[in-house]
């Protein structure tokens, strides 16, 4: 039995295996690259029909269908941040685009015009779409999509704090400056008429502060 049979692109010089050893498998494999080569619409055409005998769908599914499904499975927190997500104008480029039909360039073009948050949940509904067979390969792949990177994250300086307990302060961030005093192991004095309990993520105790009386 001979050797595996290769394919030479003749514009390139790559060569790359056909995965067979069997000769009318690689000549139907060879006829068939030339064909998308020559005639990629109606290669997208075959694609359809041959997809169309398993998935009734294949030719109108939009990516908005896949949002809408996406949805479905999701549950509490999660789906509310799948609905928000959903809504997206970064995703309006392929939102009414027949999934089978779309090119990278869409793709790449939607995480352009989006954020970090764009590229993370792009991702996970091109995985689902593929996972769910809407897909017949990956539009972008995995090692070549957009790495996500989130902006530094830092804490508060003495500067900034200082400056958010002058006067320069709205009444929305009063608890908070007060709080992240508390927190820091700064001693805030309040009018005990204005002593409150924070309402946020955290609760400290805030106890009031008697002034040493003057001795006669």
């Amino acid at each position: 039995m001979g050797g595996a049979f290769y394919v030479h692109d003749s514009e390139t010089g790559k060569q790359e295996s056909l995965g067979t050893r069997d000769r009318a498998e690689a000549t139907s494999l060879l006829n068939a690259r030339n064909e998308s080569v020559r005639q990629p619409q109606l290669n997208l055409q075959i694609a359809k029909a041959y997809l169309a005998g398993t998935d009734s769908g294949v030719s109108t599914r939009t990516w908005q269908n896949a949002l809408d499904a996406i949805v479905e499975t999701k549950s509490g927190s999660t789906q509310d941040r799948w609905r928000r997500a959903a809504k997206e104008t970064a995703l309006d480029g392929i939102r009414d685009c027949v999934i089978i039909e779309t090119q990278a360039e869409q793709l790449l073009a939607c995480l352009k015009a989006g954020t970090v948050i764009t590229n993370v949940h792009l991702l996970k509904l091109h995985n689902f779409c593929l996972s769910m067979n809407w897909l017949p390969w990956p539009l972008i792949p995995k090692r070549l999509w957009p790495e996500v990177r989130f902006q530094q994250k830092r804490a508060i300086t003495i500067e900034e704090h200082q400056l958010s307990l002058s006067g320069r302060r709205t009444r929305n961030d009063a608890p908070f400056t007060n709080c992240a005093g508390i927190l820091a192991g700064r001693r805030v004095t309040l009018p005990t008429s204005r002593l409150k309990m924070w309402a946020g993520p955290f609760k400290p105790s805030l106890m009031r502060v008697r002034k040493p009386e003057a001795s006669p």
